[in-house]
């Protein structure tokens, strides 16, 4: 099957990950269509791009998003650190297009954080945004259907904020938090590869 019969639904399509996927993916010849809320928020998007609108807190909204699509790339997440935006968005939309899919052959990918093992966080405390990240990793892989669970928010261009953030960092007021957050030996190498497969660690350092 060439990938121009394939049709890619891309959820938080007018973010800034986002209108990265669906120009990427018009570049690589998928039919792309994009859920938007708003839809003078997707004039930024290619033209080539099919938008349809739907709101991803209320079910009954996504049938005509999720009809016929071969796959759903999810890029989206709550704008506010919120534990109520946290459950409605980062973990809601998941668990609706999933039901609004029906159990459809659906590939699914999902962008999640960096950081959601990490339950005793200042920020998870707060927000409870990993907790709810990472309960819909959960829900994609309970799903039964193909999944891929792809992991942002690592290291990122900050230039434009390095002069107000660096004295913070370098002042202990802000923890810029670990690459590592286990250490294995090489006899141990395949348990630190399931560790981070489980999401029970982000990253694993190996010591010989």
């Amino acid at each position: 099957m060439s990938t121009a019969q394939l049709r890619i639904l891309v959820v938080g399509a007018t973010g800034s990950i986002g209108r990265l996927v669906v120009e990427e993916a018009l570049r690589a010849g998928y039919a792309v269509r994009a859920l938007v809320r708003n839809l003078s928020a997707a004039k930024a998007l290619p033209a080539q791009a099919e938008r349809v609108r739907g709101d991803l807190t209320v079910p009954e909204s996504l049938a005509a998003a999720v009809d016929g699509v071969d796959a759903v790339v999810f890029t989206h997440g709550s704008s506010r650190d919120s534990k109520v935006e946290a459950e409605r968005v980062d973990y809601g939309a998941v668990r609706n297009v999933l039901d609004a899919l029906h159990g459809r052959p659906v590939r699914i990918a999902l962008m999640t954080a960096i950081g959601v093992t990490n339950r005793a966080s200042a920020y998870n405390q707060a927000t409870g945004l990993h907790d709810w990240k990472r309960r819909a990793e959960r829900l994609v892989r309970a799903s039964g259907l193909p999944y891929t669970v792809t992991v942002s928010g690592g290291p990122a261009p900050v230039r434009a904020y390095i002069d107000e953030l660096l004295p913070d960092v370098l002042d202990g007021h802000i923890e810029p938090g670990l690459v590592f957050d286990r250490t294995v030996g090489i006899d141990d190498v395949p348990a630190g590869c399931q560790a981070m497969n489980r999401r029970e660690s982000i990253k694993v350092m190996v010591r010989p």
